[in-house]
């Protein structure tokens, strides 16, 4: 974890696989690829899709988050991830995942 927390994650998705709460998706690469990124703050993943996500995958965030809070100090601020903060309401920020531009700091050149 120590290795890839400081990869500021985004992918390419090419074709829509489906959610698992509502199903659907293609057999096929339909459409334009899109561009996903990570959610960066808190309250910004439907808590329906979340919930799903928990019992799909057997996972309990809330533990998880708990266990990560040693490698927060190690966090450096990331560029772009603030890039759609304005686009959600009632969001609160998690704790290590901070832009750059917050900080009034470069990213550092590792």
């Amino acid at each position: 974890m120590k290795r890839l927390m400081n990869s500021y994650g985004k992918t390419w998705h090419t074709w829509h696989t489906g959610r698992h709460d509502t199903g659907g998706g293609h057999d096929l690469p339909l459409g334009d690829p899109m561009l996903m990124w990570s959610f960066n703050r808190e309250g910004e993943c439907d808590p329906a899709l979340e919930q799903d996500r928990e019992v799909a995958m057997d996972l309990d965030t809330a533990v998880t988050q708990r266990q990560r809070q040693e490698l927060v100090d190690l966090a450096h601020p990331q560029v772009g991830v603030d890039a759609l903060r304005d686009r959600f309401v009632g969001t609160t920020p998690m704790p290590g995942v901070a832009d750059v531009n917050d900080r009034g700091a470069e990213p550092p050149s590792d």
